[in-house]
């Protein structure tokens, strides 16, 4: 979707990266535009007024009408219809190499998600659940997997 066909876009808010985030009250959906232009919707689905405290498309809002974004990028969304002020945190997974391990870290507040890896991004290599338990300190969950194993690529996903 481009900026141009926002449905009654009434606000808009800027991290600190340039992301543009845009509530679209009439369709009920939030959007993200990153500084190189590319677009996608993070929140609600279009045209599917509602309720609901959940992730992504599965998010329902009743005519967001503004949004603003903290220093640690978490959304307050002002839901309208609903009479609501809705707090989204950043969806983050971040990796890197330390030593011989990969680290992978999200935010402790997904705590019913779980980690998942694969060797590429080939259709034909299923997505393995990554096995263990892992802790939480100072807001975030991390993960340590040998540089060993076939993990290449990770994503989290809720139940």
């Amino acid at each position: 979707m481009k900026a141009t066909e926002q449905k009654r876009a009434l606000a808009a808010s800027i991290d600190a990266a340039g992301n543009l985030f845009v509530a679209s009250q009439m369709d009920h959906t939030l959007w993200q535009f990153a500084p190189e232009g590319v677009s996608a919707p993070i929140g609600g689905l279009p045209n599917a007024a509602g309720s609901t405290d959940a992730i992504g498309h599965d998010a329902r809002f009743g005519s967001p009408s503004s949004i603003a974004v903290d220093a640690d990028g978490r959304l307050y969304i002002a839901d309208s219809r609903n009479n609501t002020i809705r707090v989204g945190e950043p969806n983050r997974l971040n990796v890197w190499l330390d030593g011989d391990s990969v680290v992978v870290t999200w935010p402790a507040a997904f705590t019913s998600f779980s980690l998942y890896s694969r060797p590429s991004l080939s259709p034909v290599d299923a997505w393995s659940l990554v096995p263990g338990t892992f802790p939480a300190a100072g807001g975030e969950t991390t993960a340590r997997i040998g540089v060993g194993s076939d993990a290449k690529f990770f994503r989290l996903r809720a139940p």
